[in-house]
């Protein structure tokens, strides 16, 4: 972690603890009953950014699909994802697997 990214943190943390201390103060100088309507007002601000922050992110993630993928190939049976190596880390626990060259340099790894 860099420094400027661990100052900036802290001056994040800093302006939402200042803004939490400052609608608290705000909703106390209200009164009970105004300061529950504010609450509804703000919880629905809160719930509409989050819902968009996820719309955000999903769609962000899709764009990033750095997923295996094969073309031009025919597959029987079924194809399963191979995570990590098994012939080089000796903690992956996979089943054997035959590894079959494709068109375009392309490898795909068949578990036995």
């Amino acid at each position: 972690m860099t420094h400027g990214s661990r100052l900036r943190g802290w001056v994040v943390a800093f302006a939402v603890g200042v803004l939490v201390v400052g609608l608290g103060g705000f909703l106390v100088v209200q009164g009970l009953d105004k300061a529950d309507k504010w609450a509804s007002v703000f919880g629905v601000f809160v719930g509409l950014s989050g819902v968009a922050l996820s719309v955000a992110g999903g769609l962000r993630a899709r764009q990033r699909a750095d997923g295996q993928s094969v073309t031009g190939s025919t597959i029987g049976g079924g194809v399963g994802g191979v995570a990590g190596d098994p012939y080089a880390d000796p903690g992956c626990r996979a089943a054997p697997v035959s590894r079959v060259a494709l068109p375009g340099g392309a490898v795909l790894a068949v578990v036995d």
